[in-house]
Order: structure tokens, then sequence, then C-alpha cells
């Protein structure tokens, strides 16, 4: 059974904790990953996924909080002000048909950012690897820079395969 782009749905499942010390906040965390739904084991296998990461990183962010306690406590030792971390993490959808869903999720703590990019077959939950969906005439030298440029969604999907939207340097 075919199952149909309007039947799986994606929304956002967010959460937002503060990390406390001594009644003062040592570190603010918001998250926002996708909620997979919709009917096939597929969606089921994504979501999971996406909530196996989700308590990752809930397990990071307690380790860090110990950390960030430990540094407000010499903070206050050294009559410094006690410092502030704050960890965003986020997603967005650049692509989605009724076999493939992109998901590109960063994570950003401290002034630094950082991005991972899931493809997914939607039949059946499985990962896919974006080097398989690339033509087979790229250059290997250029296999890099495509995939950056998938991942930032300036590649597009023709029905047949990925298709790039820009052209290779002389």
């Amino acid at each position: 059974m075919k199952e149909s782009v309007s039947l799986i749905s994606v929304q956002p499942r967010l959460l937002e904790k503060v990390y406390p010390w001594e009644d003062q906040p040592v570190l603010v965390c918001r998250l926002s990953l996708p909620q997979v739904t919709g009917p096939g084991r597929g969606p089921r296998r994504i979501d999971r996924y996406y909530r196996h990461l989700e308590r990752r990183l809930l397990a990071w962010l307690s380790a860090r909080h110990a950390r960030a306690c430990c540094l407000a406590e010499e903070a206050l030792a050294a009559s410094r002000p006690i410092p502030h971390s704050q960890v965003t993490v986020g997603y967005q959808i650049p692509f989605q048909d009724e076999n493939l869903l992109s998901v590109l999720w960063q994570l950003e703590t401290d002034g630094i950012c950082r991005r991972y990019a899931d493809l997914w077959a939607l039949s059946d939950g499985a990962p896919l690897d974006c080097r398989s969906l690339l033509p087979a005439k790229v250059a290997r030298k250029h296999r890099r820079q495509m995939l950056l440029l998938t991942a930032e969604g300036v590649c597009e999907w023709d029905g047949a395969g990925w298709v790039p939207i820009w052209s290779p340097p002389a």
C-alpha cells in the first residue's frame, strides 16, 4: 500500500528547560525536533529516532548543567559574574515527497553551531545515504560540495534523482 505524503505529518516537538544553580539560571535550553506521524512503519521508526535523539540531548544537557554549576561556584568564589549558557536545537524540512523526507537540524551552543542532515525513506523509515542519490556523472572532487549544497537545499529532486541547481567549477 502506497502512503500519501498528505497522510504523513511533521510537527515540532518543543521543549524549553531552565537549569538553575542556587535559584539562578546557569543553562537555558530550547529544543525543537520533528515529531513524525502517519500510517505505517516508516513514520514510527523516524519518530522513534528523534525521540531517542531528544533523550540523548537531555542527558548531555544534564552533564553540561553539572559543569555550569561548577563554573558558577568558581565565579562566585572569584567574585566574577556567574556565566550563563544557552543551548538551542532547531530543525527544518527542506524536502518531502511520498518517498523521502529530508531533515536539517542544528545545535547552537555558546556561539558554536553544528549542522546535521538526515534523509529518510518514508516507506520503512530507513536512513538513506545522500551520496546514493547524487547523479553518477558528478566527479569525485565535486561530491563533497554537492553533498553540502544538497544539505543546504541548493539541489532539487526531479522525480528520477537529485539534480544540481549549480554548475561545477571549471
